[in-house]
């Protein structure tokens, strides 16, 4: 696959990434499998710096968080990942708080990326969400950008540094 591609676990855990979507994960891939979760990557203090739109971020993850844990409240995993984030992110619990939930399968995302160059590597990009119908199990998280646009020929730029079509 030519474009960034993630498998996102129910309950928001990075699975795999091909390429091009560990590029745009950076240092995350290298975190232990459980420690791989999009909350946990927007949560951190340097997000800001790589994500400026964090907060509204953080709020759809948590939403689509809330709908997976409100599916099967019971499950450890859910039951870890709530815990853990409620009591290291003071943010997380707040948001948590407001009892919000979402289920988008399609969105945008602005990130920096130190590699691609001009405006601070900033990457405007489209992502969708390809679920399994009937199962709350992983998805496909594809990122794309216009063709012809800047983010596309800066996502071009960094397949091209790490060598991939």
């Amino acid at each position: 696959m030519a474009s960034p591609a993630q498998v996102i676990g129910r309950f928001l855990d990075v699975l795999a990434w091909n390429p091009l979507g560990g590029a745009l994960l950076g240092e995350f891939t290298r975190r232990p499998q459980r420690e791989r979760n999009l909350l946990a990557l927007f949560l951190r203090p340097e997000a800001d710096r790589t994500c400026p739109n964090r907060a509204a971020t953080v709020a759809e993850l948590i939403g689509m968080l809330r709908t997976q844990v409100a599916a099967d409240p019971g499950h450890p995993r859910a039951v870890e990942l709530v815990g853990e984030l409620a009591v290291h992110s003071d943010e997380f619990a707040a948001v948590w708080a407001l009892h919000d939930v979402e289920e988008p399968t399609r969105g945008q995302m602005r990130l920096s990326h130190p590699q691609v160059g001009e405006l601070n590597g900033e990457l405007n990009l489209d992502w969708d969400a390809y679920p399994i119908p009937g199962n709350p199990g992983p998805a496909l998280m594809v990122c794309t950008a216009p063709d012809g646009s800047p983010d596309a020929g800066r996502l071009h730029l960094l397949a091209g540094l790490l060598g991939t079509p």
